[in-house]
């Protein structure tokens, strides 16, 4: 199976195998080759491991999506890999005032003088 992915180049065939297969190796073999965004904000969000979302964030360009997960995710280092690459400066502001963390506030605030 992971060879039949790896070789695979079929963007709704890899999106469909990043978002629905139980075993973790083929979501993150999928998605590493995936490239529509709207799949990869889904995996960002949704997914239950926490290593299938972080590659997701690190995949993702949609800033509303990083806007979501940076002031959602229960996970701090989801909520860091998200603000860093996040531009959005009102939710910037709003999480350098309200973040339940010190650290992710602090770093909220450095990408607001970016």
């Amino acid at each position: 199976r992971m060879l039949a992915i790896e070789k695979l180049n079929i963007q709704s065939s890899l999106s469909h195998i990043a978002l629905t297969d139980k075993n973790i190796n083929a979501r993150m073999m999928a998605l590493k080759k995936l490239n529509i965004q709207s799949s990869i904000s889904h995996i960002a969000l949704t997914d239950k491991d926490i290593n299938v979302r972080m590659l997701a964030i690190e995949k993702l360009n949609t800033q509303s999506s990083l806007s979501h997960i940076a002031l959602t995710d229960k996970n701090i280092n989801a909520r860091m890999m998200a603000i860093k690459k996040l531009n959005i400066q009102s939710s910037l502001s709003h999480i350098a005032l309200h973040d339940k963390s010190s650290e992710v506030r602090k770093l909220a605030f450095e990408q607001l003088n970016k």
